[in-house]
């Protein structure tokens, strides 16, 4: 007996199914949208790991370089000035020496 305050039964069965039914679409939809993004994402990173690298290699070849160069004008001014840098290495030497004896 339907009285139109309580649908009957088959109705409401049908109605949970298809709303579990709904609920397992919405789910492995929202699962496919994230994996994708999730891929995409991943190789964004993947790509800006790789710029990175390169950009650190560039790096580290010029800092070597600007190194090279720099130890080579050294070694050309002690060369040139053995006697100067001979004594700017024991008035540093004795500066340090003298702070290292105050403390």
């Amino acid at each position: 007996m339907n009285n139109g305050i309580n649908p009957p039964m088959g109705n409401i069965e049908s109605a949970k199914q298809n709303l579990v039914k709904d609920l397992a679409a919405v789910a492995a939809d929202g699962s496919a949208i994230i994996n994708d993004e999730m891929a995409q994402a991943r190789t964004r990173l993947d790509a800006s790991l790789s710029h990175a690298k390169t950009r650190l290699i560039d790096t580290g070849t010029a800092v070597s370089e600007q190194a090279a160069h720099a130890a080579e004008a050294t070694a050309s001014y002690v060369r040139q000035n053995p006697w100067k840098t001979l004594g700017i290495a024991a008035a540093t030497g004795v500066i340090v020496g003298a702070m290292l004896k105050r403390w």
